[in-house]
């Protein structure tokens, strides 16, 4: 990733300035998706 490009070379840029940069909105860049839980997988199974 970009950001960890600019670490590496000591340049320290907050994650914000460089989605306000970019043009970027911030929530996609930090969201970290998750897998469904058992249970809800089969809730869904049964309902459908």
């Amino acid at each position: 990733m970009f950001h960890e490009g600019l670490l590496v070379d000591s340049f320290k840029v907050p994650l914000v300035k460089l989605c306000a940069w970019a043009g970027l909105p911030r929530r996609p860049v930090y969201y970290q998706p998750t897998g469904i839980r058992a249970e809800d997988r089969s809730a869904l199974r049964r309902a459908a």
